[in-house]
């Protein structure tokens, strides 16, 4: 049987490789993963997770995966927002994003500027991005994508199976793509 941490009032600054379970109402800063993190969004949960300045709301650096599941009802909800020049889910500044995986829940992903909602900060790239389901809504701070690559970053790979996806960007980015003077690649 596999280990499911619960993730309460009291978490960590830091997930490690491992299943998490969100249980709740949880407010906290920026949360890094470090590994391969599995995150289950149960019905009814909410977890908000919010960066400071170059800081992401769920840090997901290259050579780290996020992958996030909701229950069978599709309530639990996820809120990361990131700070100046940091994306809501993936990379903070001149960071690129990792691997993101989202398969259900409802995910709200955004950036104080300069970023993209799910991707990477202020000249980082997109990483590698995969929906399979749930509703994914990213928006991407001036500048910044809503999925893919902050001002400067190339868009990564964005691949979406699934699901409903509302991606925007605020200024000359992509909605899905590049950020501002990256390319969409």
């Amino acid at each position: 049987a596999t280990d499911v941490a619960v993730i309460g009032p009291h978490i960590g600054q830091t997930l490690t490789s491992g299943w998490y379970v969100v249980d709740g109402v949880v407010e906290t800063g920026s949360l890094v993963v470090e590994g391969e993190v599995n995150l289950i969004l149960a019905d009814g949960a909410k977890l908000t997770a919010t960066g400071g300045e170059n800081q992401a709301g769920i840090e997901v650096t290259q050579g780290n995966a996020l992958t996030i599941w909701g229950q069978s009802l599709g309530t639990g909800e996820l809120v990361a927002h990131g700070g100046f020049h940091a994306a809501g889910i993936g990379g903070g500044e001149s960071v690129s994003c990792g691997k993101v995986t989202i398969n259900g829940g409802i995910v709200t992903a955004s950036s104080d500027g300069y970023a993209a909602g799910v991707g990477g900060g202020f000249n980082g790239n997109g990483g590698a991005v995969t929906i399979n389901g749930g509703q994914v809504n990213a928006a991407g701070g001036a500048y910044g994508a809503g999925i893919g690559g902050g001002w400067g970053g190339a868009g990564g790979t964005v691949t979406i199976n699934g699901g409903t996806v509302y991606a925007s960007h605020a200024y000359t980015a992509s909605d899905i793509g590049g950020g501002r003077t990256g390319n969409n690649t």
